[in-house]
């Protein structure tokens, strides 16, 4: 049996020496060797969906929060004109403030934004949330605050997600989870969400069609406490 070694170190050596045409072919025949395998970058792979072996989504996330945090700044409408809008022409407020669903029966998906005074906290339940009292809406608007978050209301709201993106289902769960969770880490540093009655927050995020779950529900981007 040929040294392994010894031919690697023949093939190196006489290299140097081959035109370029018969170098490409060594290299093409090299890559179909036993065991040779071609490394990719790895940063790359774990933001690219259509990689799954190595996808992961908190990096993907991580990596299109910038545009995510831009869109909202930018694009979420207050939400007291969507639900008026929701109550006068449903369809019409669809299109001129939502985003379809990505699958057949879902909801539609609204990116929002409001200002409200604090008349409930529950901090001490796995789903945390804040009720809200706001100006020209008549019905209380629930905050997801957390740590659990339901629903996938921020990803379903964002034009540029797009579900063909996505080799697979499963990818396309993992980002909603790590939207969520990217969300609520953010808003939940630094803030005793029981010490918020009584005060005044602004808010923007993502809220599914009121119509689909009876409440008026917001898992929130952002959220700012500006006094009592």
């Amino acid at each position: 049996m040929r040294n392994p070694t010894s031919h690697g170190m023949r093939i190196s050596a006489h290299a140097a020496s081959l035109p370029r045409r018969d170098m490409l072919i060594m290299g093409s025949l090299l890559a179909l060797l036993p065991g040779c395998k071609i490394v990719r970058n790895g940063v790359a792979d774990k933001t690219d969906p259509q990689k799954p072996d190595t996808f992961d989504a908190n990096a993907y996330v991580d990596s299109l929060w910038p545009k995510v945090s831009t869109f909202f700044q930018a694009q979420a409408h207050d939400l007291s004109t969507v639900l008026a809008g929701l109550a006068k022409d449903a369809d019409a407020a669809d299109k001129a403030y939502g985003q379809p669903p990505a699958a057949d029966g879902g909801a539609w998906t609204f990116a929002v934004k409001g200002q409200g005074r604090v008349t409930q906290s529950d901090s001490k339940s796995a789903r945390g949330t804040l009720t809200l009292a706001l100006p020209n809406v008549s019905s209380p608007v629930i905050l997801q605050v957390g740590p659990v978050v339901f629903g996938s209301a921020i990803r379903d709201c964002l034009p540029f997600l797009d579900f063909a993106t996505f080799v697979n289902q499963i990818e396309y769960a993992e980002v909603s989870h790590a939207l969520n969770a990217k969300a609520i880490a953010d808003i939940r540093h630094g803030v005793d969400f029981g010490a918020l009655v009584g005060k005044t927050v602004t808010f923007s995020g993502g809220m599914a069609d009121p119509a689909a779950s009876g409440e008026t529900d917001v898992t929130p981007v952002t959220l700012v406490v500006s006094g009592a």
